[in-house]
Parts: C-alpha cells; sequence; structure tokens
C-alpha cells in the first residue's frame, strides 16, 4: 500500500506570528482588565495566532469558591482595544480564577472546573473552528487578567512526493479522511494555562501534558468523515504541501480534528471494500500514468489510474494517533507499495490499484550436439 509517512509537530509556529500582542482592556481604578496571548496556531480565518486573534472571547470567574460573574463577552476590536458586555472589578483579597474560551459552549459550576461537553467537530473542513481555552488565578492588581490561550484540537495537513518521478506521472486534487472519532467531552485543567509553547511565542516547541497546565479529552466517540479538493497538484521527488502552504499564510484545507487514541486502520486483506468497512483509511482524489520516454507525455503515455482532468479515488489504510494542540503532517509517498486500493471493486473485494511489475528468470542451458569429427592433418 502507499507508504503514508507522520510527521507531529507540537505547535508549530506560524511565520507571520512573530510576537506577544497584548489585548488590554482601558482600566478604570481597580476594573478587571485582560491580556489575551494565542499559542501557535495554523488555520486562516478560524484558527488564532499572536497576530491573529480571535475577535471575541468569553470568560467567567469564581472567588472564594463561589461564582464571581459568568460568561462575559469581552470583544477585542481591530486595533486591539477591546469591550466589555458587563464592568468589573477586584475582590479586596483573595485570588480569582478565570476560565475563559473561545468557539466552544462551556459549562461551567463554581468550585469545579468547566468542560465543553459533547463537543463534535465540525465535518466541512472549511466551518471547521479553533477551539481554545485559557485558565488564569490572580489577586487584585494593576495588571491586566494574562490569559493564555490553548487549542484544544489537532491539526492535519498533507503532503506528497513522487518516489518514482520519471517511471510515474502523479497528479493530486483532494484528500479525505475516513471514520475517525468526533464527539467528546473536554475537562479544563485546574492550573493556570501560564506556560506559552509554539517558537513564536518564546516557549518551548514540546507540549508537557502532566503539567497540570493541559485539560483533558475524554474518550472519544463518534464517526466522521473529512475532506478537502483543491486545484490538481503534481506530485514530485521533493515532499510539498497538498492541504497547507509553506509561509502559513492560507489554511482553508488544514483539518482541526477529535483528538483520540491510536485508530485501527482498514485491513484490505482481510476486510470488505471500503463502503462497508469500520476501520479507518484515505481517499486520495488523484491521477497516475506509466511514464514510457524521458518526459511525461499526456497524449502518449498510459494512465494506470484516473485521468488528467478525470481523477479517482485511491482507498489508503491508515492509522492514526492525535493529541490537542499539536499538528501532524502526513506525506503520501508515491511510487512504492501497491499505490493503494481501488474503493469500489466489482466483485466487492479490494483490488490493487498498482501492481508493481516483477521478473524472475530463467536461463535455457547450451544443448549438447554432436557436430562429428574434424580431421586436423
Amino acid at each position: 500500500m502507499k507508504k503514508v509517512l507522520l510527521g507531529a509537530l507540537a505547535a508549530v509556529a506560524m511565520v507571520a506570528c512573530s510576537k506577544d500582542d497584548v489585548v488590554e482592556m482601558n482600566r478604570v481604578n481597580d476594573q478587571i482588565s485582560y491580556g489575551a496571548v494565542v499559542n501557535s496556531a495554523t488555520r486562516a480565518a478560524n484558527v488564532f495566532c499572536n497576530n491573529h486573534k480571535p475577535g471575541s472571547f468569553t470568560v467567567s470567574a469564581e472567588h472564594d469558591g463561589k461564582l464571581y460573574f459568568e460568561n462575559d463577552v469581552i470583544t477585542v476590536a481591530n486595533d486591539g482595544t477591546c469591550s466589555s458586555t458587563a464592568t468589573r472589578y477586584w475582590p479586596n483579597s483573595g485570588d480569582v480564577t478565570f476560565y475563559a474560551q473561545v468557539n466552544g459552549n462551556m459549562s461551567y459550576t463554581a468550585g469545579s472546573v468547566p468542560t465543553f461537553d459533547n463537543f463534535v467537530v465540525e465535518t466541512t473542513v472549511a466551518n471547521q473552528k479553533d477551539l481554545m481555552y485559557a485558565v488564569q488565578k490572580q489577586g487584585k492588581s494593576n495588571d491586566p487578567v494574562a490569559l493564555n490561550f490553548r487549542h484544544a484540537l489537532s491539526q492535519v495537513v498533507f503532503a506528497a512526493k513522487n518516489a518514482s518521478e520519471g517511471k510515474l506521472y502523479v497528479e493530486v486534487s483532494g484528500v479525505e479522511v475516513h471514520n475517525v472519532a468526533n464527539t467528546s467531552t473536554y475537562t479544563f485543567p485546574a492550573k493556570a494555562t501560564v506556560n506559552k509553547v509554539g517558537e513564536h511565542n518564546g516557549g518551548a516547541n514540546t507540549i508537557n501534558y502532566t503539567d497540570g497546565t493541559w485539560g483533558s479529552w475524554a474518550t472519544a466517540t463518534g464517526s466522521a468523515d473529512y475532506a478537502v479538493s483543491f486545484a490538481a497538484k503534481e506530485v514530485t521527488a521533493t515532499a510539498a504541501p497538498l492541504t497547507y502552504v509553506t509561509d502559513e499564510s492560507n489554511f482553508t484545507n488544514a483539518m482541526l480534528l477529535m483528538p483520540q487514541g491510536a485508530t485501527t486502520a482498514w485491513d484490505p486483506e482481510n476486510e470488505a471494500a471500503v463502503p462497508d468497512i469500520n476501520g479507518t483509511y484515505l481517499l486520495i482524489d488523484c491521477c497516475i500514468y506509466n511514464v514510457a520516454g524521458a518526459s511525461f507525455d499526456a497524449s502518449a503515455d498510459v494512465a494506470l489510474w484516473g485521468k488528467q482532468g478525470a481523477h479517482e479515488k485511491l482507498a489508503v489504510p491508515a492509522s492514526f494517533a492525535w493529541e490537542q494542540g499539536k499538528k501532524y503532517i502526513y506525506t503520501l509517498v508515491f511510487g512504492k507499495g501497491n499505490g493503494g486500493y481501488d474503493p469500489e471493486p466489482d466483485d466487492d473485494e479490494p483490488e490493487a490499484v498498482l501492481v508493481p511489475i516483477s521478473y524472475t528468470i530463467t536461463v535455457d542451458d547450451f544443448v549438447v550436439v554432436n557436430a562429428g569429427e574434424i580431421e586436423v592433418e
């Protein structure tokens, strides 16, 4: 089968996100104000980083085990100024614990940590939103409440390379992820989310899930498919992005998916064809040609799968394991293995799309012929 290589980058920094911008409310005397920091993110309009903050966030707070306020909306203008649904003031003593969120439906009761109950990942990738949370504990201060937002979901993107360039010509125009879990409940951390991650924030480019500053997902359930399509891209010997761009200026096709433990990949040797399986797999819209001469010639070379302008889907078994706040780059390697499987074979038995030509040889022995005698004088 086509080899799928996994790259996992913890909170990869956006090139455009080069510093910590502080968003602050105007303060009067003991009024509570906020400073928001967002770790590295990836997708364009609905994914955030420090130079692309959310337009608003919701914050609740407790003091001395009691609800201090709930669901205040803090709106962030383009120039960085903020407005709030209510003016809040510091208590004279003791810490206030703040719980903030973006794009979630936070369930909160004073004395316990909040949750995102039964969160479901949007199946239309272009409509997915960056689910974020922040926790902070702070006493009366003239300084703003420093909220460091974390990403609760995982990001998944794809690249591709052609390991047989010159022998195969490959184009790709879409990638689909099938049969992954999409529903779970998220529990906020008890500790403040103060230790930033991501290079542009000056933090470590790793995540320590055991330090108490990260929340946790319950075991994910449900099953969903996620698909992206794009203009056909030729796949060359050099690995290149399919669903993202290297300058990270546009992430329309980057998937935000539910973190989950290792999935069981579809087993084409022992299961039915794609429409009837439960294992996880990819569908790749592509065309593959055999290259006969020195370079690809669409008018002369034989199409092995699909054609230019009429791509067809390949099914590729794949196991996935995703953690929150991480970006996963999968590189699809063409020209190794069997090239994937026909997702809709005629006899419902999975069929390899590319069957490599191999050789065995035998050699005839020289047959002994008695050619007679030649006299030599």
